[in-house]
């Protein structure tokens, strides 16, 4: 059991650590774990691997029965080296990535859990450095729907969902002095598009006097994420802040 586990974990790393450029990266899944009205929270997480590093910020908020609007910020970097045969030595590579969105949704309680439905949309860029002052530096838009399903007690947090996406490049600047599968993979976006990926994720959190230290995984399991250069994966953690204005005005009338 014990060499099966490290085995998982051995895996696990290599899948998410390989370095590879990236045309698209997705955060994880906002869940909000808004009940009531006046209910809201404000999430920060890093994941990442040896060579990457990314970042979300995610803002939830319930203005009124049975709705919630929130805001997203995702961003990427990646600094790795990589071998070119044409030129015997090793360039350095980078990927640099932002993302920016907007969305709302309902939601309904039950004794059991909450579900919802969200919904909405952002834009961002990938932009890639191949070495050699070679670059692609790509534009995107995103639209999602996502239904959710969230339980939370007076210490535990459990989420999970499926967000589906249409995923669109609209313009970008490419330099074709890079690899010709780089290239292709480019040129694919630019024909083939707009792409629609189903990404699963969930979160599990641990609630102490209004902050949650939260885990989070996104799988996004379409066969063909490789062949346009999608990332598939994104695992981080972070602490998030959850607050009821409903229960502040409560107090102050006290």
């Amino acid at each position: 059991m014990r060499n099966l586990f490290l085995l998982s974990c051995t895996l696990v790393w290599l899948l998410t650590s390989c370095n590879n450029h990236y045309h698209y990266s997705p955060n994880t899944l906002h869940i909000p774990y808004a009940s009531e009205q006046g209910q809201g929270a404000v999430t920060a997480l890093l994941g990442g691997d040896p060579n990457t590093l990314s970042g979300e910020v995610k803002l939830a908020y319930s203005p009124i029965k049975h709705g919630t609007v929130m805001l997203n910020y995702f961003g990427v970097r990646s600094d790795f080296r990589e071998y070119n045969f044409f030129t015997n030595q090793f360039s350095s590579n980078q990927i640099r990535g932002q993302f920016l969105e907007i969305g709302g949704g309902g939601y309904i309680p039950s004794f059991f859990g909450t579900a919802a439905l969200y919904a909405g949309g952002g834009m961002g860029y990938m932009n890639n450095e191949y070495g050699l002052a070679r670059y692609s530096k790509l534009r995107l838009n995103r639209l999602f729907m996502q239904p959710t399903f969230t339980f939370k007690n007076d210490w535990l947090r459990l989420g999970m969902g499926v967000r589906v996406v249409c995923l669109n490049f609209p313009s970008g600047d490419v330099d074709y002095a890079i690899d010709q599968i780089n290239i292709d993979q480019i040129l694919r976006l630019e024909k083939e598009g707009p792409f629609w990926l189903a990404e699963f994720g969930g979160n599990i959190g641990f609630y102490f006097h209004g902050i949650t230290f939260t885990a989070n995984a996104l799988l996004a399991p379409a066969p063909y994420v490789y062949d346009y250069g999608f990332d598939p994966f994104n695992v981080n953690i972070g602490l998030s802040y959850e607050f009821s204005v409903r229960d502040k005005k409560k107090k102050r009338k006290d």
